[in-house]
């Protein structure tokens, strides 16, 4: 097989099999991996200020514990109704993202898209290692299916959920970055 037919060849695989693996770089920009970030961070914090008493109006609170002739209920119905309203939208917020973050399974799917964003790492690697043997054709073939199962178990999972099969554009990247593989790599082919 002449040099021009391999690039060819391995070009056109290469611009089947890149845009599943780029779209894994843009799997931590989906909503839901988004809300599952600020569902832990939030929930984390909001751990450590009531551990540590500092949710408002807990610092009032704790500052009539220095009046003791204050009990805890007379404490509370002494703050104004605008000292509790931050407190409120919080906890319905907080309420809300828990609701949402149970009932999609955001944090298994949160989980799942790490895993395959690490998947699609070792994939890509294996494509420029297999582009400096002399015929990359049949180990490019063996990591496109190993792509396809990739992207199965992880769409039935619902952690990669692009419509189309990749991320919107990442067929254009794909292009780009073919040729400047096939450039880099084409003296290793017969």
């Amino acid at each position: 097989m002449a040099r021009n037919d391999i690039r060819k060849d391995v070009e056109e695989e290469l611009i089947d099999l890149l845009p599943y693996i780029l779209s894994g770089r843009y799997l931590r920009k989906q909503t839901f991996y988004r809300v599952h970030t600020l569902h832990a961070y939030t929930r984390d914090v909001l751990a450590i200020m009531i551990g540590l008493g500092l949710g408002f109006p807990g610092a009032r609170i704790w500052e009539s514990s220095f009046h003791p002739s204050e009990s805890f209920g007379a404490t509370l119905s002494s703050l104004p109704w605008y000292a509790w309203l931050p407190a409120v939208v919080l906890v319905a917020s907080a309420a809300i993202l828990k609701v949402y973050v149970t009932r999609e399974s955001v944090e298994r799917r949160a989980h799942l898209v790490d895993e395959c964003e690490t998947d699609f790492d070792v994939k890509y690697i294996e494509i420029v290692n297999a582009l400096q043997l002399k015929n990359p054709l049949q180990k490019l073939a063996s990591i496109r299916n190993n792509v396809a199962s990739i992207v199965t178990h992880h769409t039935r999972a619902r952690s990669y959920t692009f419509r189309g099969g990749w991320a919107t554009g990442t067929n254009i990247e794909a292009k780009i970055q073919a040729k400047e593989l096939c450039d880099s790599n084409e003296r290793h082919w017969k």
